[in-house]
């Protein structure tokens, strides 16, 4: 059903502003202070989610789901996650559709090994929908880095972690897509969540990171970010991806940045720092290609 797969696309690019708000302000943009943050943000969607506990089916799903729901929470909630709130910290909400690569990392693998079938026009659509994304995140502001000699060090720094985290993005989908088989979207997003917030947890304090907690602010954008992103949005992902597979679930959710570049821009004022002709071509590529999919 492709409601769910719009639900997840509205939350994901409204939860962009959350995440983009909780670091406005912040003298700290170092790796260590954006994994606290996403402790928040963790924490929060589990404890609204653990309700589960109290469902005997949370607790008795066969191994084989458990293992691959524990991959996919590991590289989606905890991986691609850190770095993405790195990005949101450094390079602000608009650079965020730079990672739309991941449906077609996602679409290639779910054809080749999961043996999901799509339609004709799908790759065409999917292609044009990564235009349009990379159109979209060149309209902004080129990002700056105070250790780069030079901006096209600068933009290659930016790309190579675009990438990982797309490439993360992508596994965690594709092990999600493995572990619901049988399982409850709900419950299965429970379990991926879980490992995921436990993971970073023991990662947070075994690196001594733990000291940085106290200096979070606006923590309440970061419980937002886990309420609309963690609980909603992936929910909504798991119910698309038992509904129509993983890789029309990947290439329609693709546009969801599209919406945080557009309430970026507008929350604050960032229109005269763009390329408006690329960001509407982009949004036009971005348009057609979904309806494509």
């Amino acid at each position: 059903m492709v409601l769910y797969a719009l639900v997840s696309v509205l939350a994901w690019g409204v939860s962009v502003i959350f995440v983009e708000e909780g670091f406005r302000e912040s003298n700290s943009k170092t790796f260590s202070y954006n994994l606290v943050c996403l402790m928040y943000s963790l924490l929060t969607g589990l404890a609204i989610m653990s309700p589960m506990l109290l469902f005997p089916r949370t607790l008795s799903l066969p191994l084989f789901n458990i293992f691959f729901l524990c991959l996919s929470g590991f590289f989606t909630f905890f991986l691609a996650t850190a770095i993405y709130y790195y990005c949101i910290s450094v390079f602000g909400g608009t650079s965020v559709a730079i990672t739309r690569i991941k449906p077609l990392i996602v679409s290639a693998i779910a054809v080749l090994l999961l043996n999901e079938i799509v339609r004709s026009f799908f790759w065409i659509g999917v292609f044009i929908v990564i235009a349009g994304s990379i159109l979209v995140a060149s309209a902004h502001v080129k990002p700056s880095q105070k250790s780069s000699k030079s901006s096209l060090r600068a933009f290659g720094y930016f790309y190579l972690i675009s990438f990982l985290l797309a490439f993360f993005w992508s596994l965690g989908e594709i092990f999600a897509k493995i572990g619901l088989n049988g399982v409850d979207a709900f419950i299965g997003n429970y379990v991926s969540l879980a490992f995921g917030t436990v993971s970073l947890f023991i990662f947070i304090f075994i690196s001594n990171r733990g000291r940085f907690i106290k200096r979070v602010k606006k923590r309440k954008f970061f419980a937002l970010h886990g309420l609309v992103s963690f609980v909603i949005g992936y929910t909504a992902l798991n119910y698309s991806i038992l509904t129509i597979g993983v890789a029309r679930t990947s290439a329609l959710t693709a546009i969801w940045p599209l919406i945080g570049v557009i309430l970026s821009l507008l929350i604050y004022s960032k229109f005269r720092r763009i390329n408006p002709y690329l960001l509407m071509l982009g949004s036009f590529l971005c348009i057609i290609g979904t309806i494509l999919v």
